[in-house]
């Protein structure tokens, strides 16, 4: 038995707003919304809510505290955000730094995400163990001058340098 074709479906944007209980009311557009300057948060909802752009979720240059419970998926986010990006051809030139603080990243990328993202990502090794590696780090990035994603995982995992002291 073969499946019936059904009608071509209307973009998510359309389904989205046919579906809702509520009018949308429109959200004000800044005029100087540039979509160069934002990467995709790796789904169209998330990146509708961020910036009401299908396709653009965190802005470039700007850091983004992403707050959730143990087990709630935030790693996931992150990460599906970074295989977006490894397969925009627009942002070739987008550095992924994954810094596992916590060290509990035990999933295999090539598996869960494809080799895009695994053949870009950069995982920091060691990661950051506390708020002053992190910022030198962070420094590192910044001066290589190339566009970046750089995702802490988790801050709550850094303290500062006299707490991970070795003696």
């Amino acid at each position: 038995s073969t499946t019936p074709v059904g009608p071509k479906k209307p973009p998510l944007k359309e389904q989205i707003i046919q579906r809702s209980k509520k009018p949308a009311e429109p959200r004000e557009v800044k005029e100087h919304f540039d979509p160069a300057r934002f990467i995709s948060a790796g789904a169209v909802m998330l990146n509708l809510a961020l910036t009401n752009h299908p396709d653009c979720g965190w802005q470039l240059g700007k850091m983004a505290n992403v707050i959730g419970d143990s087990g709630a998926g935030k790693t996931l986010l992150a990460l599906t955000g970074m295989a977006c990006v490894s397969v925009e051809p627009s942002q070739e030139d987008v550095d992924l730094i994954f810094d596992d603080a916590e060290n509990a990243l035990e999933f295999d990328l090539s598996t869960v995400f494809g080799d895009a993202l695994a053949d870009r990502i950069e995982m920091l090794d060691p990661p950051s163990e506390n708020v002053e590696v992190f910022s030198d780090n962070l420094s590192l990035a910044i001066r290589r001058k190339n566009r970046f994603m750089y995702v802490l995982d988790s801050f709550d995992a850094t303290g500062c340098e006299d707490d991970t002291a070795h003696y």
